[in-house]
Order: structure tokens, then sequence, then C-alpha cells
């Protein structure tokens, strides 16, 4: 996770911590402005003001994201950052959590 570590993107949630590295941002570049992926270009357009992520919207992103995967199955740097926040938005919205996050 990213305990102590500045970077781009930290998501807080209860017990639960996240991050969209600076190195990972290039994920919004596949989904800019694409209508099939509203929230995640939702968090795109508020990466910077620190954003609050509803359970709801937790479990769109990971709709979203499973979408996004399939849509580039070579790409497995993707998919290595898709699945770790697979996991962290299921467990928000699992939990019934609101992420918080807080970008740089």
């Amino acid at each position: 996770m990213c305990k102590g570590v500045s970077v781009a993107f930290d998501m807080y949630a209860d017990q639960l911590q996240e991050k969209i590295a600076h190195n990972e941002e290039f994920l919004f570049t596949y989904v800019n402005e694409n209508e099939d992926f509203p929230l995640l270009n939702l968090v795109w357009e508020a990466f910077y003001d620190g954003p609050e992520i509803y359970p709801e919207q937790s479990n769109s992103l990971v709709h979203e994201l499973i979408s996004l995967k399939a849509l580039h199955p070579s790409d497995k740097y993707l998919a290595n950052t898709i699945d770790r926040l697979l996991v962290f938005f299921s467990l928000c919205y699992q939990n019934d959590s609101t992420i918080k996050c807080v970008s740089d």
C-alpha cells in the first residue's frame, strides 16, 4: 500500500489505503472523454481536488476497470495496476466505505 510514500493520488477508507502513483496515471489516457468510463473520467477530472468516492461509485469503478482491462488484454502493466485497484474499490463497496482522496 502507500504507507509513507508520496504518490500522485492516495486513497483512504477506514483501515484500507491504496494509491495511483505518478507512473500509473497513464491509465486515464485510455478512458479520457470516453463515455463508457464516466466514473474513471470523473476521478481524473477531480484528481488534484481531493475528491471523495462513495460506495456506489466504487462499485461502478470496479465494473469500469474490468471493462478497461478487457479492452487492453496485452497490456500487462495496465492489468497489474487495475488488479490492485479492483481489490481496493471492491472492498470499499462491500464495506460501504467512503474513500477520501489526497493528491500531490
